[in-house]
């Protein structure tokens, strides 16, 4: 993800409030990454993707529950893509498929 983004060892690690031996850790699977990481590594991604506007830069999972939300929209009157989409069979349809 990291290359892909376009990003140093140490500008990620800055970003996800780490030093840059514990990320180096982390990307070469000696430490674990704690939810808090990923809830980061998936803010920065987001970020990057809006920023340039490729959805390439998204986490698999983030692209996964986003393109599953997209299709469920495009088959409803009311569009599910906004904040209220977080209740509901929807949503914890979205959540099932990202495990």
């Amino acid at each position: 993800m990291r290359l892909n983004w376009g990003l140093s060892q140490d500008s990620l690690a800055d970003r996800l409030g780490l030093p840059r031996q514990s990320y180096v850790e982390m990307e070469l699977g000696q430490r674990s990454l704690k939810k808090s990481h990923l809830l980061a590594l998936e803010e920065v991604g987001i970020d990057l993707c809006l920023a340039n506007k490729d959805v390439s830069m998204l986490i698999p999972q983030v692209r996964c529950a986003i393109n599953y939300l997209a299709e469920i929209s495009a088959d409803q009157a009311t569009p599910v893509l906004h904040v209220e989409a977080a209740e509901g069979r929807s949503w914890a349809t979205a959540q099932n498929k990202l495990q």
